[in-house]
């Protein structure tokens, strides 16, 4: 599928990752709105205006919405113009098991799966209802810990390895008219909360060690928009990360 002229939905859109995409998809031409909860409005009216700057062209906009409140007040987000969707919001706490709250996994849950669930269903459904010749993508960003058992971050690896399982079946349900796949980064910025050093620390147990390149992440975005034979997959963008090595050679 060619980006370009196309309407794309990003969530968490107004920093980090979400921000990237964003520039990265309107530098090739799509229409982009920008989803964003704490972000300043100077901010949002900012990237407005960068994403209308680089693309050439105006449509660009702005919904502001919070993804740990009931998920059923996101069904009106996307609506039928839409023909992209990128899962991209994310909120993640290191908390042991032993010590999170139930409210705190709820929290974790509702802005990791349940937003994107909601999200996924209602894209599908306004999706179809505009005729069945046109082809739909849907991408969630997960995290290469989907591989693994992370006892220090119990919710947030949950929630992200049910949005992988979530990824596959919606694959499998919505084709051929949506194409459903994922991207799995490792370490592209540290969590909010945590102190550089750590950062380092995690990047010593990265294979190819150095950490993973925003242009490196949003071209594997832009891959799996334009290949039309691929839905079902995750990509990991992680330096090897979900390889999990225990000892070098």
């Amino acid at each position: 599928m060619d980006v370009k002229n196309k309407n794309i939905f990003i969530s968490g859109a107004a920093a980090r990752i979400g921000r990237a995409l964003a520039l990265a998809l309107a530098r090739q031409g799509a229409i982009i709105t920008v989803h964003y909860h704490h972000s300043r409005p100077g901010i949002v009216k900012n990237l407005l205006r960068k994403l209308a700057e680089i693309s050439g062209q105006g449509g660009h906009n702005a919904v502001q919405a919070d993804f740990s409140s009931p998920p059923h007040r996101l069904e009106n987000l996307i609506d039928r113009h839409y023909d992209i969707l990128i899962n991209n919001a994310s909120v993640f706490h290191r908390t042991p098991l032993t010590r999170e709250t139930y409210t705190d996994a709820r929290n974790q849950f509702n802005i990791n799966y349940w937003a994107p669930y909601i999200l996924i269903n209602s894209f599908q459904r306004r999706f179809m209802a505009r005729g069945r010749r046109r082809q739909g993508v849907i991408i969630n960003i997960l995290d290469q810990r989907i591989t693994k058992i992370d006892a220090n971050s119990s919710s947030y690896s949950l929630s992200k390895k049910a949005l992988a399982d979530l990824t596959m079946s919606a694959a499998a349900l919505f084709a051929p008219h949506i194409r459903v796949n994922a991207i799995a980064p490792g370490p592209v910025f540290p969590p909010k909360g945590i102190i550089s050093k750590k950062m380092k620390l995690e990047l010593s147990d990265v294979p190819l060690g150095k950490k993973v390149a925003l242009n490196d992440l949003t071209d594997s975005c832009l891959f799996l928009i334009n290949n039309d034979s691929i839905t079902g997959q995750i990509i990991f963008v992680d330096g090897g990360q979900h390889l999990n090595i225990l000892h070098k050679p």
